[in-house]
């Protein structure tokens, strides 16, 4: 496990868009009406050699901001896409603050023994630099922020962060999507600091879950 070193929370996720595939946004009649936003838990366990933690975090997820990503999140959690799979780079102190999870199995074969997850399809960037102007949630601490695998703004597929700190740097170029709830971000940050720099650590993502209250987001707009 890589040493603990900066604020930013960055964890690798996956999206699951179907039905049109025409390289735009969604229109205003597509956007499902809302009471309220989705809002759902993350379950960490935390391994420090042979000890283990679990902590609940919870967060919301701004349909109303960033539609296509929030139902590309909500339709790969509720299919148990990100259950089990591990964070495989984080930093918790220094300059820079984050955590990345990416799809990856850790295989015990070895200190740094990864498989990972793979999508066929990526999701249009919703930010303003990419033409997305409804989307004007910042890059604050605990943000949730969509990670693009290439150059282009439409690369976006599963790769998600959560920023520990702000980083304003990031707005406008990259899709923010929710909001881990502060309840318990204190204690989180502090059993990540706490882990030894041994290779025996671990942190994974043990299961997602999501509450849409009710209304069926459909399935996410793809991008072959």
């Amino acid at each position: 496990m890589r040493k603990v070193t900066a604020v930013f929370f960055a964890i690798a996720m996956l999206a699951v868009f179907s039905g049109c595939s025409d390289n735009r946004f969604l229109k205003d009649n597509e956007i499902k009406s809302l009471d309220k936003n989705p809002t759902g838990t993350i379950i960490f366990k935390i391994k420090d050699g042979t000890d283990e933690e679990r902590i609940t975090m919870t967060f919301e997820l701004f349909y109303d901001k960033a539609p296509i990503t929030v139902t590309n999140f909500v339709s790969l959690a509720k299919s148990g896409f990100y259950d089990g799979t591990y964070i495989t780079d984080y930093s918790v102190s220094g300059d820079r603050e984050y955590l990345n999870a990416d799809g990856a199995y850790y295989a015990e074969e070895g200190d740094y023994y990864h498989s990972y997850k793979e999508l066929d399809y990526n999701i249009k960037g919703e930010f303003e630099k990419n033409g997305w102007t409804k989307n004007d949630a910042k890059h604050t601490a605990w943000a949730l922020s969509m990670l693009l695998d290439g150059e282009s703004y439409d690369s976006a597929s599963f790769r998600f962060s959560v920023l520990f700190e702000e980083n304003t740097a990031k707005d406008g170029y990259a899709a923010v999507f929710g909001a881990m709830n502060k309840d318990r971000t204190s204690e989180f940050l502090t059993i990540l600091k706490g882990l030894s720099s041994s290779s025996g650590n671990s942190v994974q993502i043990e299961s997602i879950t999501v509450d849409t209250y009710g209304v069926d987001l459909g399935q996410p707009l793809k991008l072959k």
